[in-house]
């Protein structure tokens, strides 16, 4: 992540910079956008959301079943711009997080 804010200021200087700030919370704010639920239960997972990633383990199991939660959403929702931008994010969110188990288990198999 650092090298795409680097890059980005650099290319687009203070703009560069607000947009690396904002982006993250773009991309945490599509699985609330996919699953369309009211303010208060979305206020709610995003409070359990902020407490949880604290908590290795609990945290990274609340944050794979709220993108699986988005994207089971956004299959059986109407078909638009978010809907495809979530399926994107989605594919980069899976293969990281494959590509960084594997690693973890190639370290631990040593």
């Amino acid at each position: 992540m650092e090298k795409i804010k680097d890059w980005l200021k650099e290319k687009l200087g203070t703009i560069g910079v607000v947009i690396s700030f904002l982006l993250p919370l773009l991309i945490l704010a599509l699985p609330f956008v996919m699953i369309g639920l009211p303010f208060w239960a979305t206020a709610l997972i995003i409070f359990l959301y902020l407490i949880l990633q604290g908590l290795p383990i609990i945290g990274l199991i609340f944050d794979i079943a709220l993108w699986v939660w988005g994207l089971i959403a956004a299959i059986n929702g109407k078909q638009d711009f978010f809907a495809y931008l979530y399926y994107v994010v989605f594919g980069i969110f899976a293969i990281d997080f494959i590509v960084r188990t594997v690693a973890i288990f190639n370290e631990t198999k040593k």
